[in-house]
């Protein structure tokens, strides 16, 4: 297409940029997700990340959208289903934004499970959509399998994500107990980034990488996703990566999580725990710990 009517095709779609490239370089980006994903499967690597653009959760089954053009997280997903008859695989997304794509293609599938913490702020943040809250389940035999822990203001830290690993991912992961786990490593929820206005630390996503290598005997692979500071981004994923290198993670100070995000917990506990026997739907003073 010529730029004019690049563009005009553009003004119809959900906050994409292409140029005459972005198709091509998109098949690259997702192809990247794949053969991490396969390689790691295969067991010819331990784990590894992909360090892609452009990103994909926010991406469709038939549109693009959200500076996604292909789902890289589900599309490599879709591939160890069919070709290396994968049967339990978890989609961890911690990006700021919630994968609205993702959560659609799966919705109805038992063998994917999906979280998702993500900023909600009723309604207020990016999608904009229902699907986002904690009332979004799955649908017929796939109950349970999609779970959003949508926060309901900016400000989360890392006291506050590793609450939510504590007390419903890791959980109801070890119940799961997914053959591979794919991260969409997202780091606009890093402290400096402000369009995700939250507070996560690098040291913040070293921990919650290094809790998800005891899962699938250590198959996991982090697939770049969102981030708006270039220096933020690089460094946390660097962070990641040094986990995955086997480096110790470094000490980490965690408080009282924000009554905000605690009340979020718990209204996500009480609802999944009628699909998982690893949580209980009871109340717990946050001033108790994590």
């Amino acid at each position: 297409m010529k730029k004019t009517e690049l563009f005009k095709f553009l003004d119809d779609l959900d906050s994409v940029y292409m140029n005459n490239y972005s198709e091509s370089v998109s098949r690259l980006s997702c192809g990247g997700a794949i053969n991490l994903c396969k390689s790691v499967w295969r067991g010819d690597i331990q784990n590894g990340v992909a360090i892609i653009r452009p990103p994909g959760h926010h991406a469709e089954r038939d549109r693009a959208r959200g500076f996604c053009v292909y789902n890289n997280c589900a599309v490599a997903a879709r591939c160890l289903q069919r070709e290396e008859n994968a049967k339990r695989i978890m989609i961890l997304d911690w990006d700021i934004h919630h994968g609205n794509g993702i959560q659609d293609i799966f919705y109805d599938d038992p063998d994917i499970l999906y979280i998702s913490v993500h900023r909600y702020d009723n309604l207020n943040f990016y999608p904009f959509s229902p699907k986002a809250n904690l009332t979004a389940v799955g649908s017929s035999n796939a109950k349970g399998r999609n779970i959003n822990i949508p926060w309901p203001c900016m400000g989360m830290g890392d006291t506050e994500y590793i609450c939510a690993f504590n007390r419903i991912i890791m959980p109801i992961a070890y119940e799961f107990s997914p053959e591979m786990v794919i991260v969409a490593a997202g780091f606009d929820a890093s402290k400096n980034d402000t369009l995700g206005m939250c507070k996560v630390s690098n040291t913040g996503f070293a921990h919650m990488t290094h809790l998800l290598k005891v899962l699938s005997g250590g198959k996991l692979a982090l697939i770049l996703e969102g981030g708006y500071n270039v220096e933020v981004t690089a460094n946390a994923l660097t962070a990641c990566v040094g986990i995955l290198l086997n480096e110790p993670p470094p000490p980490i100070h965690i408080g009282t999580p924000m009554d905000a995000a605690f009340e979020a917990i718990q209204d996500v506990i009480k609802i999944q725990s009628h699909y998982w026997n690893s949580l209980a739907p009871v109340y717990m003073d946050p001033h108790q710990g994590i």
